[in-house]
């Protein structure tokens, strides 16, 4: 019993020690130790508008002469057939920047023309505007759709050289009347070429002039006046058909050359020429030092420069025929420099740049030596950096490579 007792007051004695110790203090806070905070990512290329992972939507419809079928692209994941005549091999075609129509040529074989026929987009509702069997090219409708310009050759008699046409589009009962005459016949070869056959390339931006095509050359013609008006070097020789484009204020004309030394002479580069006098400036052009300065599908832009496709090499150009140039895009600047945009190169058969230059549907090409068929791709290159875009493939016809600008695949629709 004692030992019970001494047991209990131990205990007590113990817990009373405990409670009279003073608690130890909390500790004090940790501050916390600030970071920096994250660096933003770098930013991405602005994409083209509707622009969804590996597909574009691009600015506007894209028509695309492929293989004997006209198609309209939206999307590489949106193209349709468009359903025209079937009565030939389709030639050229063009479509209205206004009013959507088409209008297009047909002809027995795969390099000349012989009727002429304009339609609605979807190509529905086709009309024969022309016949004849020694030609007919290059139809270029106005820029606000009312008027087609085109061009013919000889006439079945031969009682008539031909020339450009112009057609009221807004009268079903219009007959085409004639602009521009070609130069008369040699009468020792009554059937055989003009001197220097004429054929529309491209409405001004008012529409109050064309130009057109001049033999090689290239040549402005007002309509108001009927004045032609030839676009020149400095020492006088044409400047060379069929790139070109006009500025905006439609007074001047940007011509491009990938040249080509398979026919004569003809230097590539850029030149600027006045629409009204014909004189020239050149922009971009070889130098002494043997490079060549190749460029094409020239597009002008609000600050003064031009974006194009382009190259330098040592090698001296053979365009045409079989052979298409290896260009990238680049950019003329108002100061005499000139900008690589993109560093890819590519054989470019055709291409259609935006309304605001910020990128441009390209139409590649390539052929292996002796094989029946080319294989063409089209693409969409972006100039702010985007991943190249491809929106469609065929194998087509391998000579299917003309003067640059004289059958364009390619164009613009709504």
């Amino acid at each position: 019993m004692r030992n019970a007792i001494w047991l209990m007051l131990a205990m007590l004695g113990l817990f009373l020690v405990g409670c009279a110790t003073t608690p130890a203090a909390p500790p004090p806070p940790v501050a916390p130790v600030p970071t920096a905070p994250a660096a933003p990512p770098p930013p991405e290329p602005t994409p083209p508008d509707g622009a969804t992972g590996g597909d574009v939507v691009l600015p506007a419809p894209l028509y695309l002469l492929a293989d004997q079928q006209l198609i309209r692209i939206v999307a590489a994941t949106a193209i349709t057939p468009v359903p025209l005549l079937d009565a030939g091999f389709i030639i050229e075609f063009d479509v209205s920047p206004a009013t959507n129509r088409l209008a297009y040529t047909l002809g027995q074989n795969q390099y000349t023309a012989d009727t002429l026929i304009i339609a609605d987009g979807d190509g529905s509702q086709p009309r024969q505007i022309a016949a004849n069997p020694f030609g007919i090219s290059q139809p270029r409708w106005s820029p606000d759709g009312t008027q087609l310009a085109f061009a013919e050759g000889v006439s079945a008699d031969l009682s008539d050289t031909g020339g450009v046409y112009l057609l009221d589009a807004t009268d079903s009962a219009a007959a085409p009347t004639r602009l521009l005459a070609n130069p008369p016949l040699d009468s020792s070869n009554p059937s055989g070429a003009e001197d220097q056959p004429v054929a529309p390339l491209a409405w001004s931006p008012r529409g109050d002039a064309l130009l057109v095509q001049q033999g090689f050359g290239l040549a402005v013609l007002w309509l108001a006046t009927g004045e032609l008006v030839s676009l020149r070097h400095a020492t006088q020789e044409q400047l060379p058909c069929c790139d070109a484009v006009w500025t905006s204020d439609g007074q001047q004309v940007l011509v491009a050359s990938v040249g080509n030394m398979q026919l004569g002479t003809v230097l590539p580069g850029l030149w600027q020429a006045d629409a009204r006098t014909g004189a020239s400036t050149p922009l971009v052009r070889s130098d002494a030092t043997g490079e060549y300065r190749l460029a094409q599908a020239p597009y002008p832009l609000a600050s003064g420069a031009v974006r194009m496709l382009g190259n330098t090499t040592a090698v001296p150009p053979m365009a045409g025929g079989m052979h298409l140039p290896q260009l990238r895009m680049q950019q003329y600047n108002p100061d005499g420099s000139v900008a690589t945009v993109r560093e890819e190169l590519y054989p470019v058969r055709d291409v259609r740049w935006a309304t605001d230059g910020r990128g441009a549907a390209v139409l590649t090409w390539t052929h292996e030596q002796g094989a029946p068929f080319a294989s063409y791709t089209l693409i969409w290159l972006d100039a702010g950096g985007m991943p190249p875009v491809p929106l469609h493939r065929y194998t087509g016809d391998p000579f299917n490579v003309s003067l640059q600008g004289a059958k364009p695949l390619l164009r613009w629709g709504q």
